[in-house]
């Protein structure tokens, strides 16, 4: 076989194989980040839902949301406002909007969907700009990344709380559920206390009154035992 044609198709090969692998690294990154970088995925619910938050973390998030769009509506010149979508009521399809000026929080009002602009969707921060509202996905992203960063050290706050209720092989009993989790009873202290670090396919199998067991660093499910209380009632 001809030298240079042998070289010249391993070259070809190896540009072949970092190209490959390129593509494949590419793709990587890009569903990594995922979520991230988009807007429209990164929201307070994703956010709440990514670090496990229970109510009183979930409301704690909300007054920062509050106080971060306070920080930036400082920045406004008298007369102008910043918005945002608080909340949607998918029956009327309508908006909750929050106005914040250069004083703070001024108000709080509902509008239709046709009011406002395409693509809008609830955690969007709005501008009016020429008397139309104007979604600023660039402030948005922003003011989600700081609100994103704030659920991080909640988070690890609200676990160094709830290890104190997380007892190796101790039995709990389910007392309801909430918006991110469950309300366990311990079944030794009588304790009740609101978890969220729990599997979405356990939250799938238990319902009220099932009986959990916290072993190895997770809830797990004892049936017999729940069906041995049902049994008894």
């Amino acid at each position: 076989m001809n030298l240079d044609f042998f070289n010249d198709l391993v070259t070809k090969v190896k540009e072949s194989d970092l190209i490959q692998n390129f593509i494949t690294e590419l793709s990587t990154y890009l569903a990594n980040s995922k979520g991230k970088d988009n807007s429209e995925i990164l929201n307070m619910n994703s956010i709440e839902k990514e670090y496990c938050l229970n109510s009183t973390s979930s409301k704690s998030l909300k007054q920062k949301r509050d106080e971060i769009l306070e920080n930036e509506a400082r920045n406004l010149k008298d007369g102008e406002s910043l918005y945002y979508t608080a909340y949607k009521n998918t029956f009327k399809d309508t908006y909750q909007i929050l106005e914040f000026n250069n004083t703070g929080k001024s108000n709080s009002f509902y509008l239709s969907e046709n009011e406002l602009p395409n693509g809008i969707s609830v955690d969007k921060v709005l501008l009016k700009v020429n008397g139309e509202f104007k979604i600023d996905n660039t402030l948005t992203k922003n003011i989600m990344n700081e609100i994103e960063n704030y659920a991080k050290e909640i988070s690890k706050a609200q676990n160094e709380r709830l290890d104190q209720y997380r007892k190796e092989n101790t039995l709990y009993q389910v007392v309801d559920r909430s918006s991110n989790g469950v309300y366990l009873q311990n079944k030794d202290s009588n304790v009740i206390f609101e978890e969220t670090n729990i599997s979405k396919e356990l939250m799938n199998k238990i319902s009220n009154d099932s009986i959990l067991r916290y072993k190895n660093g997770k809830y797990v499910y004892e049936e017999e035992l729940t069906k041995e209380f049902f049994n008894n009632l």
